[in-house]
C-alpha cells in the first residue's frame, strides 16, 4: 500500500509497536530484498524498542565489502558482532529472547534451515512489489507455513503500481517472474478496487 515517500516504514514501525504492545509474546520476522532497506526498519525500531529486542541477521560477505553498509547501531545484536562466528545463526533458544528479527529477503533461508517453521507470529515483506516471487516466498513459505498449513500473518509493504522487479533475463521475463506476488495479487477478485470506490 501507499507511494513514496507518504510512510511506508513508519506504518511497519507503528504495526509492530502495536502488535508488540497488545500482544507482547509474539515474534516478528521482518525482510526485505536490501541491506539498507532492512538497517533503516531496524534503525527506526531503534526509538521505540530495546536492542536486546531486535536481532539483525548480516549476510557474513558484508564483511568484505565497504563497512559503510553496515549499522553500527544493529551490530551489537547482530551476527557479525563476532566476526569469527559471523555465519553462525543464534540457536532456537537465543532466538526465543528476540521479539523481532531482521534480514533480507535470501539472507531468510538460512532461518528456514533452522526448523523455526511456527515460531514467527508476522511476517512482515517490505517493499514486497519490487521483489519477484521466489524471493518473496522464501520466508513465508519458509518460515510462515508447514505442511501447507499457515501459521504466520504475512504483510506485504509495497507499490504494485511502481517499480517492478528488476529481471535482466528475456527468459525469466517470459516465465512471469517480472510480476511480483503482490502485484499478481492485487489482480486477483479478492483484492481488485472496488468499482465504485472514488480515488
Amino acid at each position: 500500500f501507499k507511494s513514496p515517500g507518504t510512510g511506508k516504514t513508519s506504518c511497519i514501525i507503528e504495526c509492530i509497536a502495536q502488535i508488540l504492545t497488545f500482544k507482547p509474546e509474539s515474534k516478528i520476522f521482518v525482510t526485505a530484498q536490501s541491506n539498507s532497506a532492512c538497517d533503516e526498519v531496524g534503525e527506526r525500531l531503534l526509538q521505540y524498542f530495546d536492542i536486546s529486542q531486535i536481532y539483525r541477521y548480516y549476510t557474513p560477505s558484508i564483511l568484505m565489502r565497504s563497512k559503510s553498509e553496515i549499522n553500527k547501531n544493529l551490530v551489537p545484536s547482530s551476527n557479525i558482532r563476532n566476526p569469527k562466528k559471523s555465519d553462525e545463526l543464534p540457536t532456537e533458544e537465543e532466538l526465543k529472547h528476540f521479539q523481532i528479527v531482521i534480514c533480507t529477503l535470501t539472507s531468510s533461508s538460512k532461518f528456514e534451515r533452522a526448523n523455526l517453521a511456527k515460531h514467527f507470529k508476522y511476517i512482515f515483506i517490505d517493499e514486497c512489489a519490487a521483489t519477484t516471487e521466489p524471493e518473496a516466498l522464501i520466508s513465508i513459505l519458509g518460515l510462515g507455513c508447514l505442511s501447507r498449513e499457515v501459521f504466520s500473518n504475512v504483510v506485504l509493504i509495497g507499490d504494485h503500481k511502481q517499480l517492478p522487479p528488476v529481471i535482466a533475463s528475456e527468459f525469466a521475463k517470459n516465465l512471469g517472474l517480472s510480476v511480483s506476488l503482490m502485484e499478481r495479487m492485487m489482480e486477483t477478485e479478492r483484492y481488485k478496487p472496488n468499482p465504485d470506490y472514488d480515488n
